[in-house]
């Protein structure tokens, strides 16, 4: 007869209101205050050691009060700051493997990998879009600008019948 190993499932870690409270406030200031997620190797041993929480009571955190991991957490923070970094005039000294790179990821691979997980497209895809964007809006604004001075019919020349 066969033994049967019978294993107790643990309960899931549970975080009380003012401990929520507590990371939300701690996260606020140490992400969008200090943007700590621009260094390349924050973990959640570095979070853990700066708001003195503990890593298995941070991760319940991450997973249970905002769906997501941790390393998806500063990945999509990582990925927002790209997104206002490109909309700068400030972007167009760098390629995009120094966009990532002042953005916080280690390489271009990871960085493209978190930025299609987010936007559903690659890097390099969105910001050819962003260009073409902003060139036919150039484009549109130029030629309607122009339009009373090639002939085109505009409001002011429709003869009334």
């Amino acid at each position: 007869m066969k033994d049967i190993l019978l294993v107790e499932r643990k309960k899931p870690f549970k975080l009380m209101e003012d401990q929520k409270v507590y990371i939300e406030c701690s996260l606020k200031e140490i992400f969008e205050n200090k943007k700590v997620f621009t260094q390349a190797q924050y973990s959640l041993s570095h979070l853990s050691a700066e708001i003195k929480l503990s890593t298995n009571q941070l991760s319940a955190f991450f997973n249970q009060n905002l769906g997501l991991h941790f390393n998806d957490y500063i990945n999509k923070l990582r990925v927002d700051y790209f997104l206002q970094i490109i909309e700068s005039d400030e972007s167009r000294q760098f390629t995009l493997a120094g966009l990532a790179e002042r953005c916080g990821f280690h390489n271009r691979n990871t960085f493209t990998s978190a930025f299609k997980k987010f936007m559903g497209t690659t890097p390099s895809k969105y910001m050819r879009k962003q260009v073409l964007k902003s060139f036919s809006k150039i484009d549109s604004e130029w030629l309607f600008g122009l339009t009373p001075l090639i002939g085109m019919p505009n409001e002011s020349d429709k003869v009334l019948k």
